[in-house]
C-alpha cells in the first residue's frame, strides 16, 4: 500500500490586522524563526499549534502580547501514517497552525482581531451551552477590501474523552475597534428529577 502524501487546507488568511488581546499559549520550543506554542490544554482532544514570529517579540512572556500589525495564516495540515504491526491500518492525525508573522500589506487600512474560547457543552441529561452567531463567516481571505463588517471563523475545538463538553476556538475581525453583540449563548440546565429544566438565551458581545 502506497503512504498518502501530506495534505494541507487553508482556513483563513487575515492581513494587516492587530491583536486587540493577548494570546495565552504554552510554549513548547523554538526554532531558528518562530516560537511555537500551544493552545492551553483544557480537554483530551486538542490541536491547536501557533508559530510566532521572532521578530515580532523581544522577549516571551505568557500571555503573548503583540502590539505590531501582523498577517495571520491558519490551516490544517493532515498526516497519515501506517501502523507498523498492521499495514491495512491507518493513523489520521490532524493539527491547526496559526502562523503570526509581520504583516506585508502596510498599503492597505488595518483590521483588529482577537481569538476566544467557547466552552461547549451537549449532555446526555439535556444540558446545553451553544453559542450561535449572528454575524457573517469570514472570507477565505481576510482584509479591509473584502469585509466591510465585523465577521467570525470556527478555527479549532477541543473535546472532552466522553465527547459532551469542549471548547471552540474563534477569530474575530472587524475594521473598527468597540463593542460587539455577536451572537446568542444558548444555556439550558440538566433536566432534574422532576423533568423540570432551565433554560435561557443570552446576548454574548465581545471587545476588539
Amino acid at each position: 500500500m502506497k503512504p498518502i502524501r501530506e495534505k494541507r487546507k487553508s482556513i483563513l488568511h487575515v492581513q494587516n490586522v492587530f491583536l486587540s488581546h493577548p494570546i495565552s499559549i504554552y510554549l513548547a520550543r523554538e526554532t531558528p524563526k518562530y516560537f511555537v506554542g500551544y493552545e492551553l490544554k483544557q480537554y483530551r482532544i486538542h490541536h491547536l499549534v501557533y508559530k510566532i514570529s521572532k521578530d515580532l517579540l523581544g522577549k516571551v512572556e505568557n500571555p503573548i502580547n503583540v502590539s505590531r500589525a501582523v498577517d495571520l495564516n491558519v490551516r490544517e495540515e493532515f498526516r497519515y501514517s501506517i501502523k507498523k504491526n498492521d499495514p491495512d491500518s491507518r493513523i489520521n492525525g490532524k493539527n491547526v497552525t496559526i502562523r503570526i508573522i509581520p504583516t506585508r500589506y502596510y498599503n492597505i487600512p488595518p483590521l483588529y482581531a482577537t481569538i476566544f474560547n467557547f466552552k461547549w457543552r451537549h449532555t446526555n441529561a439535556g444540558g446545553l451551552d451553544q453559542l450561535n452567531f449572528k454575524i457573517a463567516e469570514c472570507p477565505i481571505i481576510v482584509n479591509s477590501n473584502t469585509i466591510g463588517n465585523i465577521c467570525y471563523k470556527k478555527v479549532a475545538h477541543q473535546v472532552s474523552s466522553g465527547g459532551t463538553h469542549g471548547t471552540h476556538t474563534y477569530l474575530l475581525v472587524s475594521p473598527r475597534k468597540g463593542e460587539y453583540m455577536v451572537g446568542e449563548w444558548i444555556h439550558y440546565g440538566n433536566v432534574n428529577r422532576g423533568g423540570h429544566q432551565h433554560g435561557e438565551i443570552r446576548p454574548f458581545s465581545l471587545s476588539l
